[in-house]
């Protein structure tokens, strides 16, 4: 068990565009990170004042997110995102890390979810490589549930199927390497 839950994700940036000069064949827009905003309210006066201000379109007071970067592979956001919500994400990420991250994929983009699994669902398992095995036998030494088995008898113990069988019964779930109760 050895992912570091404080390791360096890379910081979310946004791309706005101004659909004035979108919708007449122009692309004008700015990249954005967040980290160069204190909140959402910043970052909608930056989109207006580096973006379509800046327009050579008249009419320029519409804007689209078309691209970003930083955000985990569970959360897709549309075109109009709630920036509170992105910078939520952040600020999640910030504390919590990869942890975080596996939480918001497992949770199918649902931030509410997936910080009420990083605080209350999180195993404290996490694996470079995980494998049934390795989780079966962890579950049972720290549960202390190994401990009523006789030390003879636990080279019998098959781990793999124990472990698998956690997941098939619905009662753990993984994403690259970090375990979930889901109840």
């Amino acid at each position: 068990m050895t992912h570091d839950a404080s390791s360096e994700l890379p910081s979310i940036r946004v791309y706005v565009a101004c659909l004035a000069s979108y919708n007449a064949g122009i692309l004008h827009g700015k990249w954005l990170a967040l980290d160069d905003f204190e909140g959402p309210e910043e970052l909608q006066a930056a989109i207006f004042d580096q973006v379509l201000k800046t327009s050579t379109e008249p009419y320029a007071d519409e804007w689209a997110m078309h691209d970003y970067e930083g955000l985990p592979e569970g959360y897709s956001p549309s075109e109009w995102p709630d920036w509170a919500d992105l910078f939520r994400i952040r600020d999640l990420l910030e504390e919590h890390g990869e942890i975080f991250e596996a939480a918001l994929s497992l949770s199918s983009g649902d931030i509410d979810y997936a910080e009420e699994m990083v605080t209350d669902y999180y195993t404290g398992f996490n694996y470079d490589h995980f494998n049934y095995a390795d989780y079966g036998q962890d579950f049972l030494e720290s549960t202390g549930m190994i401990d009523a088995v006789p030390e003879n008898l636990r080279y019998y113990i098959d781990y793999h199927a124990y472990g698998r069988d956690l997941f098939l019964g619905g009662d753990v779930q993984e994403h690259n390497g970090y375990v979930f109760y889901t109840h």
